[in-house]
């Protein structure tokens, strides 16, 4: 069965048997709820409800041993050092130059944000 997610602008209630719930279920103006399409098509077609995006469900962050995050860590410098040791090689070629430059800007970003 597929589902929708709509919105009441003025709040409202959805019989329990239209979610599988014994009760009726309170729903406040403008808060999202996921209701079968059909039902859902009726109330938005009847302007008692407004289809509006489902709601993002919060990703989870995953946990890195510790040794892996060193060695990341370690990467990063490392990849770090050889961007600044092309920038320092390439010398009056600019296009060279510009490219380590970025190299050097992309290296330095990402040593950061595994820094933070």
């Amino acid at each position: 069965m597929s589902k929708i997610t709509i919105a009441f602008p003025q709040g409202g209630i959805i019989p329990g048997a239209v979610l599988g719930k014994s009760e009726d279920v309170h729903v406040d103006a403008l808060a999202p709820i996921t209701v079968p399409e059909r039902y859902g098509r009726h109330l938005i077609a009847d302007r008692f409800a407004v289809e509006v995006a489902a709601p993002e469900k919060p990703k989870k962050k995953s946990v890195t041993p510790s040794s892996d995050a060193s060695a990341a860590l370690a990467a990063a410098e490392a990849a770090v050092a050889a961007a600044q040791e092309k920038l320092a090689t390439a010398g009056d070629d600019l296009a060279a130059k510009a490219e380590a430059e970025t190299e050097v800007k992309a290296a330095e970003a990402a040593l950061a944000a595994l820094k933070s």
